[in-house]
C-alpha cells in the first residue's frame, strides 16, 4: 500500500524554488513521500498540511536593518511585538483547524548597521534578534503542534557570509545561496521526520575502531586509542555522544566479534572509557555473525528489528546486515576518526520533538525487566509469578499532563495495537477536551519499579455504544495481563454511561498478530462486522493479581 503524501505548505516572502526542491528530495530520501508547495503570502494553508513558515525580518521590520539606532526602545518593542503577532495571525487559525506548523528562527544580521558598537548596545540588532527568537520559542511552547526550526543555528554552522545570496542568487530574488538551500532542505527534512515517524529505540555499537581506535585482540588494552589526546580524544567524544543518547532514553547495546573477558577488562579498567558495562542494555560479544546477534538483541529487549540502529566501521559487516536484516537501520562509520565522529553526530534516527518522563527512565525500565526475568525463573506457575510481582495499575481519563506520552505511544507502538491509528499530541489533546471522546491512559508499576504510562485507549462515545478507536499496550509490558485490567475498567465505564455495547475493530498490519485474539478471548462477539461486547452480559473480569486504582482526574461517561 503506498504511503500517504505528506503535504508541506511553504510560506515566505522570497524565492524558494531551490529550497523546495531540496526539501522534497531530502524528505523523499527519508521515506516521507512529500508534496511541497509554495503558498501566497498571508494565504491559509490546507488544514491537512504542515505549514513551514519562514518569517523574513527584512520584510516584516525593514527598519530593523537600516534605522534601528535612532528608534526609542519602546518603539522597537512595539514593532517586534507586531512581528510575533503577525506570525500568530497565520499560525493560530491553522493550529485551530488541527494543522501543524514549523517556524524558522530569525538569523543574526550578516551586516550590523552600527558596526562594532552593536556589540556594546543592549538595544542593538544582535540583542533584539536574540529577544525575537526567545519570543518565538515562547510562542511555540504555548501552542500545540508548533515547532521551531533553528535557521540561525544552521547559518552559524555553515557560515553566514556563505549562506546568503551570491551575485547570481541576488538577481534571481532568492535570499540564500543554492548550496545553503540544499543544506536547509536536508535539515528541514530531518525535523519533519522527527515529527512524522517514531524515533529508533536502540543503538547497537561495534567496539573495535568504533568505540575505541584499534583492534583489542591485536593491540591489547594498553594499545587501543582512547583518551584525551589525538585519535583517542575523538573516540572519547564519540562515547560521550553515545552516552548522551542514553541519557535521552535511547537503549545502547554491544555487537562485537571479540573476546568477552578482554572487553570486560577494557570497560572495567581503561581510564579513557566514558561508557561503562552497565550503560548497555544488551551485550553480544562473540564470534557469531552480527545479523544473528541483532536478532537476539531485539528479542532480549522485546523490541522490533526496525527499532534498531547498527553502527560499525566495517563495510563488510554493514553490507551483511543490510542484506540479512533490511529492517535494521545501519550506519557505516568510515574514513578517519574525525569523519566517523561527524557521521555519528549526523545520524537522523534519534531526533525528537517531544520528550517525556518515560524516555528519561527507559534505562531503568530495562534494568527492572532483568529483575522480573530472574523472578520468573523462581516461580513454578504464571499466576504465582504475577502475584509475586505485586502489580499496580493506575488508570486515568483525559489527563492533560499525559498527552505527550500518550501521543508518543500511539506513534511508536506496533505489536499490541488493535488499530495502529497514529495521533499527534494536538489530536490527543483535542480528543481529551471533546465531550464525545475520551482518552484513557494506563500506568503500571510493580515491586521492581514504575513502568510509567504503557497503555492507551481512545474512545468514541455514542449513546448506544462506545467505540475503541484505539487500544494499545507498550511492548515492554506484554505478558503481564495489564491489558485485561485496562479493558475491564473501560467496559465498566461504558456500562455505567448507559451504553449497550463496547465495540472495536482489529486491523491487521503484519506486525500486530499478538493482539489478534484479544477481543475474542475477552468475550467480544462479531456483530455487524465488528467486535462487540454486550454490557448486559456482565463485567469483563480483571486479573485478581493486579491492584487497580483511579486517580481523581475526571472520568468518562
Amino acid at each position: 500500500m503506498p504511503m500517504n503524501r505528506t503535504k508541506i505548505a511553504v510560506s515566505c516572502r522570497f524565492r524558494t524554488e531551490g529550497l523546495i526542491a531540496a526539501l522534497e528530495r531530502e524528505a523523499s530520501a527519508l521515506g516521507l513521500n512529500p508534496s511541497v508547495s509554495l503558498i501566497a503570502e498571508g494565504a491559509a494553508p490546507p488544514p491537512d498540511s504542515i505549514l513551514l513558515l519562514i518569517p523574513d525580518l527584512e520584510s516584516l521590520f525593514p527598519d530593523f536593518y537600516y534605522k534601528l539606532l535612532p528608534m526609542h526602545c519602546s518603539e522597537i518593542e512595539t514593532r517586534c511585538n507586531a512581528v510575533i503577532e503577525g506570525i500568530g495571525t497565520l499560525v493560530d487559525p491553522h493550529t485551530a483547524s488541527g494543522g501543524r506548523t514549523v517556524i524558522s528562527t530569525f538569523p543574526y544580521p550578516v551586516r550590523l548597521g552600527t558596526g562594532i558598537f552593536d556589540h556594546q548596545n543592549s538595544e542593538g540588532q544582535l540583542a533584539w534578534t536574540e529577544r525575537l527568537n526567545a519570543r518565538l520559542l515562547t510562542f511555540a511552547e504555548s501552542r500545540r503542534e508548533v515547532y521551531l526550526f533553528g535557521l540561525h543555528h544552521e547559518m552559524f554552522l555553515y557560515g553566514a557570509e556563505r549562506a546568503y545570496r551570491n551575485s547570481a542568487s541576488y538577481y534571481r530574488g532568492a535570499r540564500f545561496s543554492p548550496a545553503f538551500e540544499r543544506r536547509l532542505g536536508a535539515a528541514l527534512a530531518r525535523l519533519l521526520a522527527a515529527m512524522l515517524r517514531p524515533r529508533k529505540k536502540c543503538l547497537v555499537l561495534d567496539l573495535d575502531n568504533t568505540l575505541w581506535g584499534g583492534v583489542l585482540g591485536e593491540n591489547g588494552l594498553r594499545g587501543i586509542k582512547l583518551g584525551d589526546k589525538g585519535e583517542g580524544a575523538v573516540f572519547r567524544d564519540l562515547q560521550r555522544e553515545a552516552l548522551q543518547l542514553a541519557d535521552q532514553g535511547i537503549l545502547l547495546a554491544v555487537n562485537s566479534k571479540n573476546d568477552e573477558a578482554a572487553v570486560r577488562e577494557v570497560f572495567a579498567s581503561h581510564p579513557g572509557m566514558v561508557l561503562k558495562w552497565d550503560h548497555f542494555a544488551a551485550h553480544r560479544i562473540n564470534w557469531t555473525d552480527k545479523a544473528s546477534n541483532l536478532r537476539a538483541i531485539a528479542g532480549e529487549l522485546n523490541i522490533g528489528l526496525d527499532s534498531l540502529v547498527f553502527a560499525d566501521d566495517s563495510p563488510h559487516e554493514i553490507e551483511l546486515v543490510r542484506r540479512a536484516l533490511p529492517q535494521v537501520a545501519t550506519v557505516l562509520l568510515g574514513g578517519p576518526p574525525v569523519s566517523r565522529l561527524r557521521i555519528f553526530r549526523s545520524m537522523p534516527y534519534f531526533d525528537f520533538l517531544v520528550f517525556s518522563e518515560e524516555d528519561m527512565r527507559r534505562k531503568d525500565h530495562y534494568a527492572a525487566e532483568r529483575g522480573r526475568a530472574a523472578a520468573r525463573t523462581g516461580c513454578t506457575t504464571l499466576e504465582a509469578y504475577y502475584r509475586d510481582l505485586r502489580m499496580k495499575a493506575e488508570i486515568s481519563v483525559s489527563d492533560p499532563a499525559a498527552a505527550p506520552r500518550v501521543a508518543q505511544l500511539t506513534q511508536k507502538t506496533n505489536q499490541f495495537n488493535l488499530t495502529t491509528r497514529r495521533y499527534s499530541q494536538g489530536e490527543i489533546s483535542a480528543a481529551m477536551n471533546s465531550s464525545s471522546r475520551a482518552v484513557y491512559s494506563l500506568r503500571l508499576s510493580d515491586r521492581f519499579g514504575d513502568s510509567g504510562i504503557v497503555g492507551v485507549a481512545v474512545i468514541l462515545k455514542g449513546p448506544d455504544e462506545w467505540e475503541l478507536e484505539a487500544f494499545l499496550l507498550s511492548c515492554r509490558v506484554l505478558g503481564r495481563t495489564a491489558e485485561k485490567a485496562f479493558l475491564s475498567v473501560i467496559q465498566a465505564d461504558c456500562a455505567s454511561a448507559g451504553a449497550a455495547y463496547l465495540c472495536g475493530d482489529f486491523i491487521p498490519t503484519g506486525r500486530n498478530g499478538v493482539a489478534e485474539p484479544f477481543y475474542r478471548e475477552a468475550g467480544f462477539k462479531l456483530r455487524n462486522g465488528r467486535w462487540s461486547y454486550r454490557n448486559a452480559s456482565g463485567p469483563i473480569p480483571s486479573p485478581s493479581w493486579i491492584e487497580v486504582s483511579r486517580p481523581s482526574s475526571r472520568r468518562a461517561g
